[in-house]
């Protein structure tokens, strides 16, 4: 069957169509025909992005945000993998490309949402080049979650900092700073000191903060 293309953005929403299928094929034969997986509550597929229409159940997290956005039977739409269920958070980002997803992106999606999970920040380390940052904007993608990108430069204060994290923090976006090698020791310390107290904060009052990724 043909498919007349007209415009780029039409070429865009097939190329990650195409993209989502491949992987979609690679999970059902690499993992579960391969291993044989029976049964849901198997790692194999635990371990994917499953985008759910449901009510949340009673392990699922921030049950009590966006209410105003659900039917009044209380359905809403989320992200599970694990453990993790994570509401889906309805931001429009635009028809932009997805990440080809390999083993090693499947591996970053289930460290990074389980430390959301857990009110935490998460940390991909690795050579420069290597897809860190651009994993963490995929991820973002599918939770429609908007990210900003900081290139962290040795001239940051804390000052600044402080500013960058009222901003994300109030908008209920993440944070992906990057090139961190260049920052200097008192700034990585002022780093670490700010994400613990809004971890803290968060923990404490669940419902009202969101997380933001390090």
């Amino acid at each position: 069957m043909a498919i007349k293309v007209n415009t780029k953005m039409d070429v865009m929403r097939i190329m990650v169509a195409i993209t989502m299928d491949a992987h979609n094929r690679d999970c059902v034969r690499n993992k579960l025909v391969l291993f044989d997986i029976q049964e849901v509550t198997s790692f194999q597929w635990q371990s994917q992005l499953k985008h759910k229409w449901r009510v949340p159940p009673p392990s699922a997290s921030f049950k009590n945000r966006d209410p105003h956005l659900r039917p009044p039977t209380g359905e809403r739409a989320e992200v599970a993998i694990c453990d993790a269920i994570i509401p889906y958070d309805y931001e429009y980002l635009g028809n932009g490309y997805r990440l080809v997803i390999t083993p090693l992106t499947d591996r970053i999606y289930v460290t990074a949402t389980q430390a959301l999970n857990l009110a935490m920040g998460c940390a991909p380390a690795g050579p420069a080049g290597t897809g860190k940052t651009e994993s963490v904007k995929d991820l973002s993608n599918a939770l429609a979650k908007l990210v900003y990108v900081l290139n962290c430069s040795p001239d940051m204060d804390y000052k600044s900092l402080g500013a960058v994290w009222q901003g994300v923090s109030s908008s209920g976006a993440w944070i992906c700073k990057s090139k961190g090698k260049k920052r200097r020791t008192c700034m990585i310390i002022a780093i670490i000191l700010h994400l613990l107290l809004f971890n803290l904060r968060f923990r404490r009052e669940k419902h009202l903060y969101r997380p933001i990724i390090f």
